[in-house]
């Protein structure tokens, strides 16, 4: 299931609550490692929820970026790929390639794949 999320602004920082339930492992490295791309944004808290109906929610307060950047950063982790030995998910984690040249070629791999 995609994960949902919130962005509410709280005194100097924003708020981002990301909802799902597990069906891979990497959501919270993800999403750590896309908010770090936001220039000057700092993660100052992080909370992880579990809820007995498997549902988890991830809360992070951020000083430095603005709504619209970590809605931009939200809606990517639904796109990024989960293969963590994939050369460019390794690619991604070392700062090699951002999330759009991930995305773009996991795209690019699934279309060649159906000629």
């Amino acid at each position: 299931i995609v994960p949902v999320h919130t962005i509410h602004r709280v005194d100097d920082m924003i708020s981002l609550k990301l909802g799902f339930i597990p069906d891979r492992e990497c959501y919270l490295t993800s999403l750590i490692t896309l908010i770090y791309t936001i220039p000057n944004a700092e993660v100052v808290k992080k909370f992880c929820e579990t809820f007995s109906n498997g549902i988890h929610v991830y809360t992070f307060y951020v000083r430095g970026a603005t709504a619209e950047q970590l809605q931009v950063t939200a809606d990517l982790i639904n796109l990024l790929p989960f293969r963590p030995k994939d050369v460019t998910n390794i690619m991604y984690n070392e700062g090699l390639l951002d999330a759009h040249e991930v995305i773009y070629c996991n795209t690019l791999c699934h279309f060649a794949f159906y000629f």
